[in-house]
């Protein structure tokens, strides 16, 4: 049993999910759609999964990520000694980092865990085209 089950259409662009599943090595489930009726080889009426219909649709993917998303996040709050993550410039790394550690209220995860990676990213949204960017998309 996995934790992950994907819905897809076979030939669709599910396929590419399915492929980059596989090499990451992530255990997950299939379950075909089935077109017509719109219920999933499980029984699930799709809609219930994504509302638009669409494929591919991973369940069970936000606990997962969250997981794995804070094992690197540990990695990450051990290694960040200097102002920015790659020295002591500002670069697109950097932009990147403090982008993802926003969307940690998003998903459930308390960036609070990690003092230093908080730190960071307040540093980060002092930065004069950090805030202009904010703004630009408020």
């Amino acid at each position: 049993m996995s934790d992950m089950r994907l819905y897809i259409i076979p030939g669709a662009c599910s396929l590419a999910v399915n492929i980059a599943l596989r090499e990451a090595g992530i255990r997950f489930e299939l379950s075909r759609l089935d077109l017509e009726t719109g219920k999933a080889q499980d029984g699930t009426d799709f809609r219930t999964v994504n509302p638009k219909g669409y494929v591919p649709a991973l369940q069970e993917i936000r606990r997962y990520a969250r997981n794995h998303v804070g094992k690197r996040l540990d990695y990450l709050h051990g290694v960040l000694r200097d102002t920015y993550l790659l020295g002591g410039q500002f670069t697109i790394a950097d932009a990147y980092l403090f982008t993802v550690l926003g969307w940690g209220t998003e998903v459930g995860l308390d960036i609070a865990r990690w003092p230093g990676l908080e730190s960071y990213r307040a540093h980060i949204a002092l930065r004069p085209h950090v805030v202009a960017a904010l703004e630009s998309e408020a």
